[in-house]
């Protein structure tokens, strides 16, 4: 499935959402370096997701897994967005929820001027996707494998 395809099912997603309710709204919370987007379907929370700005965080969060250079390589600027959680309510999974979030996730990151969005694609409970099901719908929306630890893959997305 290419970018196009995952972008007019999103659209077909949301159309059905739309069609069979008469509020839905997207909530952007902020704080200093954090920013929340929630997405509400006739006031319920359908899900969100939470991204964080990383400012020089090689020695504390990178040193274990890559060299300094690689680093470098993968984050020349020395601060990117951190895709840090996604969650959607179990009503609304297989509604393209988290792909409208990861949408507006990306938009933001963009609007902002970072050129590196990272992630660790983690499998959280029971009932969300499993690692290579997790590792596909990322990679939907261009992001990489850059590590794969076994039970988690670190991904980036560039647009350099």
């Amino acid at each position: 499935m290419n970018k196009e395809n995952l972008r007019h099912i999103i659209r077909e997603s949301l159309n059905l959402i739309h069609e069979k309710t008469s509020d839905v709204k997207v909530k952007k919370e902020t704080s200093e370096d954090e920013t929340r987007i929630t997405v509400y379907v006739d006031g319920e929370k359908a899900g969100d997701m939470s991204m964080e700005v990383m400012f020089s965080p090689y020695d504390w969060y990178f040193s274990d897994e890559f060299s300094e250079e690689k680093y470098d390589e993968m984050f020349p600027d020395d601060e990117f967005i951190k895709f840090s959680h996604i969650e959607v309510e179990d009503k609304y999974k297989g509604a393209s929820v988290a792909a409208y979030l990861m949408e507006l996730a990306i938009k933001e990151a963009k609007k902002l001027g970072y050129k590196e969005i990272y992630l660790n694609a983690f499998p959280m409970g029971f009932n969300g996707l499993k690692l290579n099901d997790l590792v596909k719908f990322y990679e939907h929306f261009g992001f990489k494998e850059i590590l794969h630890q076994g039970g988690n893959v670190q991904m980036l997305l560039s647009f350099r």
